[in-house]
Protein backbone atom coordinates (compact mmCIF):
# COMPACT_ATOMS: atom_id res chain seq x y z
CA UNK A 1 0.00 0.00 0.00
CA UNK A 2 2.75 2.50 0.94
CA UNK A 3 4.79 1.65 -2.15
CA UNK A 4 1.74 2.21 -4.36
CA UNK A 5 1.09 5.61 -2.79
CA UNK A 6 4.61 6.74 -3.64
CA UNK A 7 6.09 6.74 -0.12
CA UNK A 8 9.06 4.57 -1.01
CA UNK A 9 10.98 5.40 2.17
CA UNK A 10 8.08 4.38 4.41
CA UNK A 11 7.47 1.27 2.33
CA UNK A 12 11.13 0.32 2.58
CA UNK A 13 11.05 0.79 6.36
CA UNK A 14 7.96 -1.44 6.59
CA UNK A 15 9.56 -4.11 4.41
CA UNK A 16 12.66 -4.03 6.60
CA UNK A 17 10.48 -4.57 9.68
CA UNK A 18 8.85 -7.48 7.90
CA UNK A 19 12.29 -8.80 6.99
CA UNK A 20 13.33 -8.77 10.65
CA UNK A 21 10.26 -10.82 11.57
CA UNK A 22 10.86 -13.23 8.67
CA UNK A 23 14.51 -13.63 9.68
CA UNK A 24 13.51 -14.46 13.25
CA UNK A 25 11.00 -17.08 12.06
CA UNK A 26 13.47 -18.61 9.60
CA UNK A 27 16.21 -18.78 12.25
CA UNK A 28 13.84 -20.27 14.82
CA UNK A 29 12.86 -23.06 12.42
CA UNK A 30 15.47 -23.47 9.65
CA UNK A 31 13.67 -26.53 8.25
CA UNK A 32 10.43 -24.64 7.76
CA UNK A 33 10.28 -24.17 3.99
CA UNK A 34 7.52 -21.56 4.20
CA UNK A 35 9.52 -19.48 6.68
CA UNK A 36 12.50 -19.64 4.31
CA UNK A 37 10.26 -18.61 1.40
CA UNK A 38 8.81 -15.72 3.39
CA UNK A 39 12.36 -14.54 4.06
CA UNK A 40 13.35 -14.70 0.39
CA UNK A 41 10.18 -12.84 -0.59
CA UNK A 42 11.08 -10.14 1.95
CA UNK A 43 14.47 -9.76 0.27
CA UNK A 44 12.70 -9.44 -3.09
CA UNK A 45 10.36 -6.74 -1.78
CA UNK A 46 13.27 -4.79 -0.35
CA UNK A 47 15.17 -5.20 -3.61
CA UNK A 48 12.16 -3.91 -5.50
CA UNK A 49 11.96 -0.79 -3.33
CA UNK A 50 15.69 -0.16 -3.57
CA UNK A 51 15.57 -0.56 -7.35
CA UNK A 52 12.61 1.80 -7.53
CA UNK A 53 14.56 4.39 -5.55
CA UNK A 54 17.56 4.02 -7.89
CA UNK A 55 19.90 2.19 -5.50
CA UNK A 56 20.78 -0.62 -7.89
CA UNK A 57 23.81 -1.83 -5.92
CA UNK A 58 21.76 -2.30 -2.74
CA UNK A 59 18.89 -3.84 -4.76
CA UNK A 60 21.32 -6.32 -6.30
CA UNK A 61 22.65 -7.24 -2.85
CA UNK A 62 19.11 -7.82 -1.56
CA UNK A 63 18.16 -9.93 -4.58
CA UNK A 64 21.33 -11.99 -4.15
CA UNK A 65 20.40 -12.70 -0.54
CA UNK A 66 17.04 -13.91 -1.78
CA UNK A 67 18.78 -15.97 -4.46
CA UNK A 68 20.85 -17.81 -1.85
CA UNK A 69 17.67 -18.84 -0.06
CA UNK A 70 15.93 -19.75 -3.33
CA UNK A 71 18.87 -21.94 -4.37
CA UNK A 72 18.81 -23.76 -1.05
CA UNK A 73 15.05 -24.37 -1.26
CA UNK A 74 15.24 -25.55 -4.87
CA UNK A 75 18.12 -27.91 -4.09
CA UNK A 76 16.36 -29.28 -1.02
CA UNK A 77 13.20 -30.07 -3.00
CA UNK A 78 13.89 -30.12 -6.76
CA UNK A 79 10.34 -31.28 -7.53
CA UNK A 80 8.76 -28.33 -5.73
CA UNK A 81 7.43 -26.17 -8.56
CA UNK A 82 7.10 -23.06 -6.35
CA UNK A 83 10.70 -23.40 -5.18
CA UNK A 84 11.82 -23.68 -8.80
CA UNK A 85 9.75 -20.63 -9.75
CA UNK A 86 11.19 -18.64 -6.84
CA UNK A 87 14.69 -19.54 -8.03
CA UNK A 88 13.92 -18.44 -11.59
CA UNK A 89 12.30 -15.20 -10.37
CA UNK A 90 15.43 -14.49 -8.33
CA UNK A 91 17.62 -14.96 -11.41
CA UNK A 92 15.29 -12.73 -13.44
CA UNK A 93 15.35 -9.95 -10.83
CA UNK A 94 19.14 -10.09 -10.68
CA UNK A 95 19.33 -10.01 -14.47
CA UNK A 96 17.07 -6.98 -14.61
CA UNK A 97 19.18 -5.05 -12.10
CA UNK A 98 22.44 -6.05 -13.79
CA UNK A 99 21.03 -4.91 -17.13
CA UNK A 100 20.59 -1.43 -15.62
CA UNK A 101 24.21 -1.25 -14.48
CA UNK A 102 27.01 -0.18 -16.83
CA UNK A 103 29.13 -3.01 -18.21
CA UNK A 104 27.08 -5.81 -16.66
CA UNK A 105 25.17 -7.02 -19.73
CA UNK A 106 27.07 -10.33 -19.93
CA UNK A 107 26.21 -11.11 -16.31
CA UNK A 108 22.60 -10.07 -16.91
CA UNK A 109 22.39 -12.39 -19.92
CA UNK A 110 23.75 -15.27 -17.84
CA UNK A 111 21.19 -14.63 -15.12
CA UNK A 112 18.35 -14.37 -17.65
CA UNK A 113 19.45 -17.64 -19.29
CA UNK A 114 19.37 -19.41 -15.93
CA UNK A 115 15.83 -18.11 -15.37
CA UNK A 116 14.85 -19.11 -18.91
CA UNK A 117 16.04 -22.69 -18.40
CA UNK A 118 13.93 -23.07 -15.27
CA UNK A 119 10.87 -21.37 -16.74
CA UNK A 120 11.08 -23.56 -19.87
CA UNK A 121 11.25 -26.69 -17.73
CA UNK A 122 8.21 -25.59 -15.71
CA UNK A 123 6.18 -24.78 -18.83
CA UNK A 124 7.14 -28.09 -20.45
CA UNK A 125 6.33 -30.10 -17.32
CA UNK A 126 2.89 -28.50 -16.99
CA UNK A 127 1.65 -27.04 -20.31
CA UNK A 128 -1.71 -26.13 -18.75
CA UNK A 129 -0.03 -23.92 -16.12
CA UNK A 130 -0.86 -20.36 -17.18
CA UNK A 131 1.60 -18.84 -14.70
CA UNK A 132 4.42 -20.95 -16.14
CA UNK A 133 3.60 -19.81 -19.67
CA UNK A 134 3.36 -16.18 -18.54
CA UNK A 135 6.72 -16.41 -16.75
CA UNK A 136 8.30 -17.94 -19.85
CA UNK A 137 6.92 -15.20 -22.08
CA UNK A 138 8.15 -12.47 -19.74
CA UNK A 139 11.69 -13.82 -19.45
CA UNK A 140 11.90 -14.24 -23.22
CA UNK A 141 10.90 -10.59 -23.63
CA UNK A 142 13.48 -9.43 -21.08
CA UNK A 143 16.14 -11.56 -22.73
CA UNK A 144 15.28 -10.27 -26.21
CA UNK A 145 15.40 -6.64 -25.09
CA UNK A 146 18.82 -7.14 -23.53
CA UNK A 147 20.13 -9.07 -26.52
CA UNK A 148 19.01 -6.23 -28.75
CA UNK A 149 21.14 -3.77 -26.76
CA UNK A 150 24.14 -6.07 -26.38
CA UNK A 151 26.69 -6.27 -29.19
CA UNK A 152 27.24 -9.76 -30.57
CA UNK A 153 30.39 -11.46 -29.34
CA UNK A 154 32.88 -12.80 -31.89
Amino acid sequence: MLAQSGDTAAALASYRQSLALAEARAQADPRNSQAQRDLLVSYHYIGNMLAQSGDTAAALASYRQGLALAEARAQADPRNSQAQRDLAVSYAKIGTILAQMPDHNAEALTSYHKALTIFEARATADPANAQAREDLDEIRQLLAALQQRTPAQP
